[in-house]
């Protein structure tokens, strides 16, 4: 049973992934091809991409661009906080990495995490006088559930076991040495310079927080540092450059705050380029965006007597779903990536004792075959009936 979208009529979801630090404080990714053994320096560990397998040093990495790069921040953006494993099909990867569904993509998609398995990193410290070496993804195991419906044989394909480096895990675990990036962002600029810049911009940007005073980088050593290289005396090309690749950053959000960027140009007419972060006077919790939304599930309760007050200390309980949950979900064909914003809402509302019942009863009618129509629409319709029958609070 394929997963569906709930039509709630609630904004596309803000995704966000947990990346090292040090990925977003350097320009450690280019634009297009990662060459074998550049080095980055990073806060007093040297980063070294591409090196080659340390088992067997005849065999080299596999080449990568950038939309590895790409497909990599999407699974992190699947993982949950502590797990080191990333169970999610082969649908919720490319939903998260902003692709289709069809055989072309699914197959691009493998043959990424593939070379993903083959890519090895060196990260030197201490001076040189500690290493370690190794592989973005670990391992990874594909299960295929294989099923017949009105004679037509579909398959649905999982990563079972996607597991991260323990070095890795280690540094996600470390809370000061990860950031946030907005991988719904990443996605939606149109090229990868842009995406290369919007990765590292906002952490030199942060403290400046107007167009009078802005962080400030001659155009040509910006492109250069993320791969891009403009022949000198071509000011057309330069142009067209910062049109797809700085211009769009300007107004992007970021976690609350907006990155603006403008270019200007010296009396030699050389471009420049300004960045700093607009913020608002205010920044927005969960209930306030949710309730400023003023979707399904907040109009059931609005229905039901609650005051916006009730509903706004309702929400303020908002957690990410539990593990044990998510793989329910995934199990019944219902996508709670895609899906998360409304499936963490409904459990934040109904509380996780009576989310849990609702899932598993869809769940055992999933296993048993007695479902009467799409999980997705069936869930929606009894997490919508038992949010509208919740009695308000008493004052």
């Amino acid at each position: 049973m394929k997963p569906h979208q709930l039509s709630l009529g609630i904004e596309t979801e803000e995704r966000r992934a947990f990346v090292p630090r040090d990925w977003l404080t350097s320009p450690l990714f280019l634009a297009g091809e990662q060459p074998h053994g550049r080095t980055v320096e990073i806060r007093g560990a040297t980063w070294t991409l591409g090196v080659p397998n340390p088992f067997q040093p005849q065999q080299p990495s596999s080449r990568i661009n950038f939309n590895h790069v790409r497909l990599l921040i999407a699974l992190l953006s699947l993982r949950f906080p502590g797990q080191p494993t990333i169970p999610a099909s082969i649908r919720q990867i490319c939903s998260a990495y902003g692709s289709g569904y069809g055989q072309p993509q699914r197959r691009q998609i493998k043959a990424m995490i593939n070379d993903l398995r083959n890519f090895w990193v060196r990260v030197t410290m201490d001076g040189g006088a500690r290493s370690l070496e190794f592989s973005l993804i670990h391992s990874a195991a594909l299960e295929k559930e294989v099923t017949e419906s009105q004679g037509e044989v579909k398959v649905r394909e999982f990563l079972d076991d996607l597991r991260l480096h323990p070095h890795f895990m280690e540094i996600l675990a470390d809370v000061a040495r990860v950031l946030h990036v907005r991988v719904d962002v990443v996605n939606s600029l149109p090229t990868d310079t842009a995406r290369a810049l919007y990765l590292f911009i906002p952490s030199r940007a942060v403290n400046y927080g107007s167009g009078d005073r802005a962080w400030t980088i001659r155009a040509r050593t910006l492109l250069g540092q993320v791969g891009v290289e403009v022949p000198p005396n071509q000011p057309s090309v330069l142009r067209r450059r910062l049109s797809t690749s700085v211009e769009p950053l300007d107004g992007v959000p970021l976690l609350g705050p907006t990155l603006r960027s403008r270019i200007v140009y010296d009396r030699k007419d050389n471009p420049q380029v300004l960045f700093w972060v607009e913020r608002s006077s205010r920044q927005r919790s969960f209930a306030d965006s949710v309730l400023e939304r003023r979707g399904v599930l907040v109009n059931l309760l609005t229905e039901a007597g609650w005051t916006d007050e009730q509903i706004r200390a309702r929400l303020n309980r908002h957690a990410p779903l539990p593990d044990h949950l998510v793989t329910r979900l995934t199990r019944s064909g219902i996508d709670p990536v895609s899906n998360r914003v409304f499936l963490e809402l409904a459990c934040c509302i109904l509380g996780e004792a009576r989310f849990e019942y609702i899932c598993s009863e869809l769940f055992q009618s999933v296993i048993e075959g007695t479902l009467n129509g799409s999980a997705s629409a069936i869930l929606n319709h009894r997490l919508q009936a038992a949010i509208g029958s919740l009695a308000a609070p008493s004052r």
